[in-house]
């Protein structure tokens, strides 16, 4: 009857363990969806972007040279170095260099990752749906 009992328990934990990965095989599928949709809206955006940065540069040079007043153009490099920089970040390397920071980050300060309080319990979890009834 052991056995018996030890494959029941083998078994079952199989079907756990297989149940497990498919949820993590979601979750990733379920972020890598997300960030999909997320860079696809930054890429778009970025063509609005760009075009109210080109019209504006255009407008201010056309103001400047209208007035003779140079003061005019000054407002044209801030509006270059941001279309420039969200260039970087869609089409660039800075998603990448996010990543390896971020994995840095990960892998040699992982206690500044930590929960204020740190991990939530499952006591804590109990005693939070019990509040709730009450």
């Amino acid at each position: 009857m052991s056995s018996s009992h030890y494959s029941d328990q083998t078994q079952l934990s199989n079907i756990l363990k297989d149940e497990m990965e498919r949820q993590i095989a979601l979750k990733n599928l379920q972020f890598e969806t997300e960030q999909a949709v997320k860079k696809a809206k930054s890429q778009d955006s970025f063509v609005w972007e760009s075009l109210a940065g080109i019209t504006t540069v255009a407008g201010t040079i056309f103001q400047a040279h209208a007035t003779k007043n140079r003061a005019f153009a000054i407002p044209i490099v801030p509006i270059v170095m941001y279309i420039g920089w969200r260039w970087d970040e869609i089409y660039g390397t800075t998603s990448g260099k996010i990543k390896a920071d971020a994995e840095k980050l990960y892998q040699q300060k992982r206690h500044l990752l930590k929960p204020v309080g740190g991990p939530i319990t499952l006591e804590e979890l109990d005693q939070r749906r019990m509040a709730w009834k009450h």
